[in-house]
């Protein structure tokens, strides 16, 4: 049975319930955009025999579907939507399309694995509400990612595609043991192979180094036919 999480739902006894997630006019830490809306998550395959956060178990999955998600540019009044692109989550009067699907393969007291598959649109718009870009991410098969709760980090390994709709250009990133502290998001190792395809061409390989810096090479064939290399060092910026 499915139910609707009053606040006490992770304290009972149900192994698969419904969360609502409300964001209204939140700004965060530095107030530069404003987030509205809500989010349905669904979660199944839980213990319900436990609480808290015991309750998730290898085979436990979250379905999570945005409803008027909307992030706007205070300066400015510009703004995205995200819309996902599953089937339809319902939770009493809210209703939106699944964009993000995890899949937790192993649960432990240190360290969880688990698979992210994602589909969904971001569409940017001005103040007036003209379309300016459309991004459709998707993942062609889910991310694996292990979380390291001892060493506070993330690694993942993957592919992520985004296809820049009105301009005909798909970009293909590939993720290879990808890892990033949960602190700060400046990823430590790993790399990134990048693929351009559509109207435009061309590939590329971003190689972090642990100190804050990523190595880069690219590749592309410019309106004239002519391939263009380069290659380089970049400082990496995180999340804080």
């Amino acid at each position: 049975m499915d139910v609707t999480d009053p606040s006490g739902t992770w304290n009972s006894s149900n192994g698969s319930f419904y969360v609502i997630r409300t964001f209204n006019s939140c700004t965060g830490p530095f107030g530069l955009f404003r987030v509205d809306g809500d989010a349905v998550l669904h979660w199944t395959g839980m213990n319900a025999a436990a609480t808290g956060v015991a309750k998730l178990q290898p085979g436990s999955k979250l379905e999570q579907a945005p409803v008027n998600k909307r992030f706007t540019r205070i300066a400015t009044g510009g703004y995205v939507t995200v819309e996902g692109n599953g089937s339809t989550l319902t939770s009493g009067s809210l209703s939106g399309s699944i964009a993000h699907t995890v899949n937790w393969i192993t649960v432990g007291a240190n360290s969880r694995t688990y698979q992210l598959s994602s589909d969904l649109n971001r569409k940017g718009y001005t103040p007036g509400g003209a379309l300016v870009f459309n991004h459709h991410v998707k993942t062609p098969s889910h991310l694996d990612i292990t979380a390291d709760m001892t060493g506070k980090t993330w690694t993942a390994s993957g592919t992520v595609q985004v296809d820049y709709v009105l301009v005909g250009v798909t970009v293909e990133t590939t993720f290879s043991s990808l890892v990033i502290p949960m602190d700060d998001c400046m990823p430590l190792s790993g790399t990134a192979n990048f693929i351009v395809s559509g109207n435009w061409t061309g590939s590329g390989t971003l190689t972090y180094n642990g100190d804050g810096t990523a190595n880069y090479s690219y590749s592309y064939t410019n309106e004239r036919g002519k391939t263009v290399t380069g290659s380089g060092t970049f400082a990496v910026s995180g999340c804080q």
